[in-house]
C-alpha cells in the first residue's frame, strides 16, 4: 500500500510546479534556495517539507540546453541541408544557362557561317546566271545576224545575161535573146534565153541597163516595161570608111509590179553581136 505522506508530497510538487508562471526566470541564489511546501497529515495536522531544488534545476537547465541545442543543430543542418541544395540548383542554373549561351554563341557562329556560304553560293549562281545571259545575248546577236543575212540575200534581185555569139539578126519589134548568164541573185532568169523576157516576182524599184554591140549603122533600140518603151537609144553611125562594131548603152529607173515584164527590143532588123548585155539590179 502506497505511502499516503508520499503521495501528498509528490502532488503538492507537481501543483507548486504548475503553479510557477512559464515566463519566471531562476537567476542568481534564487534557483538554489530551498522550496517550501506546506504539507498535511492524514488528521489533517500542519507539516512543513522543504525541498532542495538546486539539483533539479541544475538538470532541468542541462536538459532545457540540451534540448535548445539539439534543436539549434537540427536547424543548423537543414538550413546547411537547404542552402547546400540552393547552391547545387544555383551552381546547375548557371552551368545550364552558361551551356546555353555557349550553344546560342555557337548556333550564331554556324548561322553567320551559313550565311556567308549562302552569300557565295548566290554570288556564283548571279555571276553564272549573268554569264548565261551574255552568252545567250550573243548567240541571239549571231543569230539575228544570220537571219538578216540570209533576209538580205533573200532580197537581193539583180543579174546580169548577154549574147555570146556574134551576128544574131534580131528584127524589128522583137526581143533580144540573151543566153549567157554573167551573174544572178534571187530571180530566175531562164526566160530571157528562150523569150528574152524578165518577169519581174518581186515588186520594188529596179535600175535596168542596156548595152548592144552591133556593125549594123545607127542600130536602134529600147528597154521596154511590158509594152511600153522607157528609154531608147542606138549604136554609132557609119561614114563611109567605117564599118567596125559600135556599142550602145541606155540605162533607167522603173517601178516594177509581180508581172512586169522587162524586154529590150530594136526598131529594126539590126545585128546583135556577142558582149550585147542586159542588167538588171532591184534598188529598193
Amino acid at each position: 500500500m502506497r505511502n499516503p505522506i508520499i503521495v501528498i508530497i509528490v502532488m503538492n510538487l507537481v501543483r507548486e510546479f504548475t503553479a510557477i508562471p512559464l515566463n519566471s526566470s531562476c537567476q542568481e541564489k534564487s534557483c538554489t534556495n530551498p522550496v517550501l511546501m506546506p504539507l498535511t497529515d492524514n488528521v489533517n495536522a500542519p507539516l512543513v517539507a522543504k525541498l532542495d531544488m538546486s539539483e533539479i534545476n541544475r538538470q532541468l537547465k542541462t536538459f532545457i540546453e540540451s534540448a535548445i541545442e539539439i534543436r539549434m543543430e537540427e536547424r543548423r543542418e537543414r538550413i546547411r541541408d537547404e542552402l547546400s541544395n540552393n547552391t547545387t540548383e544555383l551552381l546547375q542554373l548557371l552551368v545550364e544557362e552558361k551551356a546555353a549561351r555557349l550553344n546560342e554563341s555557337r548556333s550564331l557562329s554556324e548561322l553567320k557561317s551559313e550565311l556567308q556560304s549562302l552569300r557565295m553560293q548566290q554570288t556564283n549562281v548571279v555571276s553564272s546566271l549573268e554569264q548565261r545571259n551574255r552568252d545567250q545575248l550573243l548567240l541571239s546577236s549571231r543569230v539575228n545576224t544570220v537571219f538578216d543575212r540570209t533576209a538580205t540575200n533573200e532580197s537581193k534581185v539583180g543579174f546580169t545575161v548577154c549574147v555570146h555569139a556574134n551576128a544574131a539578126k534580131i528584127d524589128g519589134g522583137s526581143q533580144i535573146l540573151f543566153d549567157s548568164v554573167r551573174s544572178n541573185y534571187g530571180v530566175d532568169v531562164s526566160s530571157l534565153n528562150t523569150s528574152g523576157n524578165f518577169t519581174c516576182t518581186k515588186t520594188g524599184l529596179y535600175l535596168t541597163s542596156a548595152t548592144i554591140r552591133s556593125k549594123t549603122n545607127s542600130a536602134y533600140f529600147a528597154i521596154y516595161q511590158n509594152d511600153y518603151a522607157i528609154v531608147y537609144g542606138y549604136t554609132a553611125e557609119h561614114d563611109k570608111t567605117d564599118t567596125f562594131q559600135h556599142s550602145g548603152t541606155i540605162q533607167c529607173v522603173i517601178s516594177l509590179s509581180q508581172g512586169d515584164v522587162i524586154s529590150v527590143k530594136p526598131w529594126k532588123t539590126i545585128e546583135v553581136n556577142a558582149w550585147s548585155c542586159l542588167t538588171v539590179v532591184m534598188v529598193k
